[in-house]
């Protein structure tokens, strides 16, 4: 049994986790719009934008990393995504492409955490943003101040 175990290793391998089950998860959707399309087209602009937001979560991960409590349960709906995805893709392999709907549980899933993401990443920057420009404004009055 681990009694001396270091809380910021074991949320940071909760971090490592959540961000695999992710990248497969996005393997696994890639695979099955490609076998799902008769003939699979170039990969464009919206295409682009939706990786774009699908990834998001992987750096509210390296944001959250230190708080336990925020990265357990991303990390969790990350791999219950995953999952979701491996069930979708049993399908597809089982049955062909009529057995899937264009979009699933785990896209759902997927889509709306990515904007949540989004939205925590914006809410982040805005915060050190404010911070640097605080810290900029001090030292500039305390180099007028001091002369």
């Amino acid at each position: 049994m681990i009694t001396n175990a270091n809380p910021d290793r074991i949320s940071s391998t909760a971090s490592v986790i959540g961000c695999a089950c992710l990248l497969m998860w996005l393997v696994l959707t890639d695979l099955v719009s490609y076998t799902m399309e008769s003939r699979p087209e170039e990969f464009g602009y919206p295409d682009l934008v939706m990786h774009f937001i699908w990834l998001a979560p992987i750096f509210v991960l390296f944001i959250f990393r230190r708080y336990r409590l925020l990265t357990f349960p991303y990390a969790f709906l990350l791999f219950a995504i995953l999952v979701s995805r491996i069930d979708d893709s049993l399908r597809v392999l089982m049955g062909g492409s009529s057995a899937l709907a264009k979009f699933t549980l785990a896209d759902l899933g997927a889509a709306l955490l990515g904007v949540l993401s989004l939205g925590i990443i914006l809410l982040w920057a805005a915060h050190q943003l404010t911070h640097l420009v605080f810290i900029v404004v001090r030292r500039i009055v305390g180099a007028f101040r001091d002369g």
